[in-house]
């Protein structure tokens, strides 16, 4: 009997974090107008935007977090080539035995730091000289926003604050053309036209986000 084929399956992490990060950005459905204001508040709809930001923002900075932890991963995967970038590898984080004990390295430890870093290995200008705008933008999604909703302030003032700040700043799909930009910035310093993926959906595809009351619950 012959022996049956084995599946391999390769995941693109990257491609389905953004996939999400961009795609849950839909129109929310619910009752229309004052009638469903009047009958539950204004708090269902904040809430409900509130959830559907934090998605976005947090799968934009996952997606950004996976695609650069590779990049770093395929440099020190030959740091002993010979090259270019083998050497400014060496000259900046040395020869780590593991990859995992990267993790502790100051210069590559935090997501701003190796993206910086990884740029630089690869002898690309760095995004906060050549794009200062995105990269503040990016300072913005990991240092305030992402960070906030990952590690909140339970702080009654200082919570609600940050919360109405992201429902009414986040304009739609603001973090999601953060990564969607460095990406490209990354692709293009290497001469590379970015992926279909970088720009669109071609993975998934949301209708809407039913907003729930209580009596539906």
């Amino acid at each position: 009997m012959a022996a049956e084929r084995q599946l391999r399956i390769t995941y693109n992490m990257t491609r389905c974090y953004l996939d999400v990060a961009r795609g849950v950005f839909v129109s929310l459905h619910h009752p229309s107008g004052e009638e469903f204001i009047s009958q539950h508040g204004h708090i269902p709809l904040a809430n409900a935007t509130i959830a559907v930001v934090s998605i976005s923002i947090i799968y934009s900075y996952l997606a950004l977090e996976s695609f650069f932890n590779y990049r770093l991963y395929r440099l020190w995967e030959r740091r002993h080539s010979g090259s270019p970038e083998a050497g400014r590898f060496h000259r900046l984080l040395g020869d780590a035995p593991a990859f995992e004990s990267l993790r502790t390295n100051r210069t590559v430890s935090e997501l701003g730091p190796r993206i910086r870093t990884v740029c630089e290995v690869m002898g690309f200008e760095e995004p906060h000289q050549r794009v200062p705008q995105l990269w503040q933008d990016f300072n913005d999604l990991v240092k305030r926003s992402r960070h906030f909703l990952v590690h909140p302030n339970p702080a009654s003032e200082m919570f609600q604050a940050e919360l109405q700040r992201i429902g009414e700043q986040t304009v739609s799909g603001k973090y999601v053309a953060v990564a969607e930009g460095l990406l490209t910035f990354y692709y293009s310093q290497g001469g590379q036209a970015p992926p279909a993926w970088v720009t669109r959906n071609t993975l998934l595809g949301f209708r809407g986000v039913d907003v729930l009351t209580e009596e539906a619950q």
